[in-house]
Formats: C-alpha cells, structure tokens, sequence
C-alpha cells in the first residue's frame, strides 16, 4: 500500500503537460481518453486502445515540450483506433528522437 501511495505522490504531469493533453484532447479526441503519468521501466509511453488509457512516463519529456505534443498526439491516434501506417508526415508514422542511451530529445521540426 505505501508504494501505491509513494507512485501517486512522485507521478503528476507538470502543468505544461496537463495543458498540451487538454488542448491535444479538444483539437483530436477522443473526448473520454485518460491519461496516467507512470513511471516505465523501457516504455516511454503505451495506450490501451480498447480502454482509451495512455501510460505515458512524463518526466522523460521534462526537457522536450515538442517531443511530449507529438508522443500525445500519437497515442491519441492510438485511442481512436489508428495503427502506425508507413504514411510520410502522419502522426501514426511517428518516430520519437532519442539518443544511444534513450534520453528523448527535442524534436524540431
């Protein structure tokens, strides 16, 4: 129980975050998606399509506000049904920057 305690304590999205999943939200829907800021062990984030949750691990994305819209934007995809297509420019062809050891970077473009 106190580990259950401790994660709900440690894992909150900044208030940036929170307002690039409302507005992310309101501009793509699904209206009823949920999201959770987890702590991942490799993940940096995960839908449960049928269920419209996204696990999204969030202090990875503390220093990359473009990378965390698009990762939203994508698992958002996810929510409404959407797979990853091969399609150039597409959100579900999404490709996260990281470096070697998997620290995300900020994406640009």
């Amino acid at each position: 129980m106190l580990f259950l305690l401790f994660s709900s304590l440690v894992a909150a999205f900044t208030d940036y975050q929170a307002n690039v999943i409302r507005a992310s939200i309101i501009k793509f829907g699904p209206k009823d998606a949920v999201f959770h800021d987890v702590v991942m062990n490799q993940d940096y984030a995960h839908t449960d399509m049928r269920n419209r949750i996204v696990s999204i691990d969030a202090r990875r994305f503390d220093c990359c506000p473009n990378t965390f819209a698009y990762v939203v934007q994508h698992e958002l995809g996810h929510c409404a049904g959407r797979l990853h297509n091969t399609i150039p420019g597409d959100i579900m062809n999404y490709s996260m920057p990281i470096m070697r050891d998997g620290t995300v970077i900020n994406d640009v473009r």
